[in-house]
């Protein structure tokens, strides 16, 4: 069976890639908000320039009707937010407001600004969840495959996985899990309203007080700074509340027990992170906040499978309508979800016996490598290929620096090897007519004492009777 620290690296690199995508959403929503900045300037900019006298404006001038051109043109930029907001999808109440004013008769200048300004809000906050519903859709479909996929593939084993289907994936996102009962949606519209306010509040203050723009756009300017930076931390905290439920999911699927909290410990990490880094609980108490990441917002937390040392053995599933079929631990992700989870063809793979079973490392296991009394390693292998610098420079410096063998000491490393072979599961490569061919992954420790994994090839070659090594390199 894996270790712990086998774990912890496959789930590292998908909560890099959570972090990642995180990020890259952050850097649209931040474009989307320096847009909708230079909207608001140049509308408020032009606004004046049309309506206020060197560049000041009263509250009173401010209220006055717009003429029947000036209305004209309203009623047009009105008519052009419709079939944007249709083209859209924009906030159904928005769309009413736009109906309403539309077959409004008297509107005052302040009224044709707000809209104006509304308009730019809709436009970024509509854009802003969608956005959001994008990534989080997509963490959480990755976080359950990818979860599913390193675990099957760690224990050499898959079966069919049902596909999470659109429905399911909306349920799942609507699904409140704050203390306030607030979804994401909810709180990026909140986060609308409040900015609004404080637009349309400093609009008036502006006239009020009979300044010029520069003073509305700059207060405005730090307003849409605070709501930016509301909309990174509501990007990164939801980001890591759906990457983590999608592998408590896969987790439960698969019948993980326990899991571990794994928190990126860096110069950022908060004292709350770092106390729970490597802290193990049972599966049914995975709660966000309390014992799993998120625990607080822009949280990078991620959880992995934790099994015991003394393990025993682990039931390959047999499904009720479906088949386990044993899968190579260098089977890539694409491969793995073509057949397990999109109902692709398992041309390539070896069906597993009906109850087959895992077992940890030392154990007597089911799909260990066959005829091992008869195991040949050649010593060629690796004196003139595997640890030959002249020959093949990269298999020979990865064996020097992971372990610590080369030619002069390549003789201890085939008799670890063979000590080790029976140790390891044997994962079966189809036959080309020759003879079965496995592949067995084994950790060793070196000569510089030091450990690393080693996949080798092996060939049960009929015509001479012998188990043989076909390749080996540093996993």
């Amino acid at each position: 069976m894996k270790n712990s620290e086998y774990w912890k690296q496959r789930f590292d690199i998908i909560e890099a890639a959570k972090n990642d995508a995180g990020e890259r959403t952050i850097a649209d929503v931040e474009r989307m908000f320096s847009t909708a900045q230079r909207e608001l300037d140049g509308q408020i900019t032009t606004w004046y320039s049309r309506f206020a006298d060197n560049n000041q404006i009263s509250l009173a001038e401010a209220r006055r009707l717009l003429n029947t051109r000036e209305l004209a043109e309203f009623k047009w930029d009105v008519r052009e937010y419709i079939k944007y907001g249709e083209q859209n999808a924009l906030n159904p109440a928005w769309m009413r407001q736009l109906e309403n004013a539309s077959a409004k008769f008297h509107v005052s200048r302040l009224e044709a600004l707000k809209l104006q300004t509304q308009q730019t809000m809709e436009k970024l906050f509509g854009n802003q969840l969608d956005a959001v519903d994008r990534l989080l859709k997509q963490q959480y479909l990755d976080g359950y495959y990818h979860s599913m996929f390193e675990i099957q593939r760690g224990f050499n084993v898959g079966w069919d996985i049902a596909a999470v289907n659109d429905g399911k994936l909306e349920r799942i996102l609507s699904k409140p899990w704050t203390p306030d009962k607030n979804t994401f949606s909810d709180r990026v519209w909140t986060d609308k309203t409040k900015l609004l306010n404080q637009v349309h509040t400093e609009l008036t203050r502006n006239m009020i007080l009979g300044k010029p723009p520069d003073m509305a756009i700059n207060n405005l300017a730090k307003a849409m700074g605070t709501s930016k930076h509301n909309a990174g931390r509501l990007i990164m905290t939801e980001s890591a509340y759906f990457s983590n439920l999608a592998q408590k999911d896969a987790f439960n699927e698969l019948d993980v027990e326990q899991f571990e909290v794994i928190e990126t410990l860096d110069s950022r990490t908060c004292a709350i992170c770092g106390a729970m880094d490597g802290k193990v609980f049972p599966m049914s108490e995975f709660q966000a906040g309390v014992t799993a990441p998120p625990f607080h917002p822009w949280c990078r937390g991620c959880t992995v499978p934790y099994f015991e040392d003394d393990f025993g053995e682990r039931a390959a599933r047999d499904p009720e309508n479906g088949q386990t079929h044993y899968v190579s631990s260098d089977m890539k992700f694409e491969e793995w979800k073509k057949k397990f989870v999109d109902g692709g063809e398992k041309t390539g793979l070896t069906k597993a016996e009906k109850g087959s079973i895992m077992r940890t490392q030392g154990d007597d296991a089911l799909n260990k490598i066959p005829n091992i009394d008869k195991a040949v390693i050649p010593v060629e292998k690796f004196t003139e290929y595997a640890l030959n610098p002249d020959k093949d420079p990269d298999k020979s410096i990865a064996f020097e620096l992971a372990l610590g063998y080369n030619q002069k000491n390549v003789g201890k490393l085939i008799e670890s090897i063979k000590s080790n072979l029976d140790k390891f599961p044997a994962t079966p490569k189809g036959n080309k007519g020759y003879g079965e061919l496995y592949e067995v992954i084994m950790e060793l420790t070196g000569e510089n004492g030091k450990t690393a994994k080693v996949l080798t090839g092996w060939i049960d070659d009929i015509s001479k009777n012998e188990l043989r090594l076909i390749t080996a390199h540093i996993d």
